[in-house]
């Protein structure tokens, strides 16, 4: 019996644990703290290095009705230590994006570089749709469908 007990309980620390990793949260440009994955919230998240940047751009003018909300996330991982204080300085100051130092994101929902990538994940982080390249009008009611099955009660408010 003390046995079971102590295998139920070594279960439930390592779901406990598997859980606590899935959520990711990320400083934006602002130095405040933006959710990513895993917080309960549904979400749109538009993420790119630099060569996927003018594409990321026009995927967040396209998503402004989406039924989800969105976040832009910033794929830094090659800007060295020294030049991260530049980094931050160059994004505008209009909408905060999140910024993945350490390619976070793209470890936990894969990434194809010099091109926008764009994920739909639920709110335990998981991804429903991954899409890369530039918007097109495919892509987007593609993506409308999905998040409108993903967030319904986004949709009546």
């Amino acid at each position: 019996m003390t046995r079971h007990l102590a295998i139920a309980g070594t279960v439930f620390l390592l779901t406990a644990t598997a859980i606590a990793q899935q959520r990711l949260e990320l400083p934006t440009q602002f130095d405040e703290t933006e959710a990513i994955l895993g917080d309960g919230q549904p979400r749109i998240i538009v993420y790119a290095d630099r060569a996927g940047s003018q594409q990321a751009e026009e995927w967040g003018r396209a998503l402004e009705s989406a039924p989800c909300p969105s976040v832009g996330v910033a794929n830094l991982t090659a800007v060295p230590d020294i030049g991260r204080s530049m980094a931050r300085e160059s994004f505008s100051d209009d909408d905060p994006i999140a910024l993945d130092w350490q390619g976070e994101v793209a470890e936990r929902l894969g990434f194809t570089a010099g091109e926008a990538n764009v994920y739909l994940v639920d709110g335990a982080g998981t991804a429903l749709a991954h899409l890369h390249g530039p918007a097109s009008e495919a892509s987007l009611e593609r993506l409308r469908l999905r998040a409108r099955e993903a967030c319904p009660a986004a949709e009546t408010e």
